[in-house]
């Protein structure tokens, strides 16, 4: 009798363990859900209300059994203002004047890395450059040169602010007053 209430208690303990907290494929679902909504955060073209349902969704759903952070996450992602656009919209942090400046201070944890340049900044430089009248210097002309072919082979916003960069570096050397400091 002894053994036959000790098997009983045995099988009810064990029933309970594996009873509590969320089980391993629920887990697992909730996981994939969340890696499902984070990753249309970082899709361009994805319309917001279609995020702002896929985080409603899993917070409603998917969040038990989840670390806090995560659960934090999904809600803050559900205010108004939240998200990709509300980084997409920020104000773009000033890139540093000196080459290979340090990066500004980040804000949150979860913000984006600001952009150090600008898309179209150097597409706007360039079309400055090409609308500019011909009475250019011989200098000016070859940092022109310059900046036409470095913009030539890129082929992403980094890439063409590198160039508008070197570019700013190279015309004020061509200026009178820059000659006669060198000589």
């Amino acid at each position: 009798m002894a053994s036959n209430l000790l098997r009983q208690a045995t099988l009810l303990a064990t029933a309970l363990l594996c009873g509590c907290g969320a089980n391993v494929s629920k887990t697992y679902e909730s996981d994939v859900r969340f890696e499902r909504c984070y990753s249309l955060d970082w899709h361009d073209g994805v319309d917001p209300e279609l995020r702002r349902k896929c985080w409603e969704e899993w917070a409603q759903h998917y969040s038990e059994g989840q670390p806090r952070d995560r659960v934090q996450f999904a809600k803050r992602q559900l205010v108004p203002g939240a998200g990709p656009e509300a980084a997409s919209s920020s104000t773009v942090a000033p890139a540093s004047s000196a080459p290979g400046g340090a990066l500004p201070e980040p804000t949150s944890v979860f913000s984006p890395m600001p952009m150090m340049a600008t898309p179209g900044a150097a597409t706007a430089s360039a079309a400055a450059v090409v609308a500019q009248p011909a009475a250019r210097s011989v200098c000016e002309t070859r940092c022109d040169k310059a900046l036409e072919a470095c913009l030539g082979g890129c082929s992403s916003a980094v890439c063409e602010g590198y160039c508008s960069q070197r570019h700013s570096r190279c015309t004020p050397k061509c200026s009178p007053a820059a000659k006669s400091v060198e000589r």
